[in-house]
């Protein structure tokens, strides 16, 4: 799995809904899924810490966005609101069952030119995912919002609830903390 950043074509423009907000609302949804559905699978993977229920986590949120009768105020929140539905989706993933890593084969891994080269990868990308899983709940949630997923301050604050101070404290702590670790691990 693979997590890229934001296009910057990504269809979430904060534009009024037209004349049929629920049509509209729909429309904007299809075009989120056609343009970041990925982005918002690797947001689900890191902080549920469950790959394999990443996909059905984030197919959740899309449904229940569509099926949400009460349209949103602008195409903006549409983004924002699943999101919110992603994060919300792992932490009651999280609460089902106990944490664990799992590493599994990642696309990026298996193009690497060599045999050693592909070894690295996945170690590497091990001991991202371990100092990810060691974070506090909080912290990797905002850490992965906010770093891995290129949310600002005040949009991580929005899809998780927090204040945009408290998001900043977070992010920080969680940016030394794995710095620290990664340093360590050398």
């Amino acid at each position: 799995m693979t997590m890229t950043r934001p296009r910057d074509d990504a269809p979430i423009a904060s534009e009024p809904l037209a004349s049929d907000p629920l049509a509209a609302q729909r429309r904007a949804l299809a075009a989120l899924f056609q343009g970041r559905y990925g982005d918002f699978v690797g947001m689900a993977a890191l902080v549920s810490g469950q790959p394999h229920l990443a996909e059905d986590l984030v197919q959740d949120a899309f449904a229940a966005a569509y099926r949400r009768a009460t349209p949103l105020d602008d195409l903006g929140s549409v983004g924002g609101y699943v999101a919110r539905s992603v994060v919300n989706g792992a932490r009651s993933a999280r609460r089902r069952r106990r944490f664990t890593v799992e590493l599994g084969t990642d696309p990026d891994v298996l193009q690497a030119r060599s045999a050693e080269g592909e070894a690295q990868l996945r170690r590497d990308r091990a001991v991202v995912r371990d100092a990810l899983a060691r974070l506090p709940q909080r912290q990797r949630e905002c850490a992965v919002c906010h770093l891995q997923f290129g949310l600002s301050h005040a949009e991580t604050a929005a899809v998780l609830g927090l204040r945009v101070g408290t998001v900043k404290t977070h992010v920080e702590r969680a940016r030394r903390r794995l710095v620290s670790e990664l340093e360590e691990q050398r």
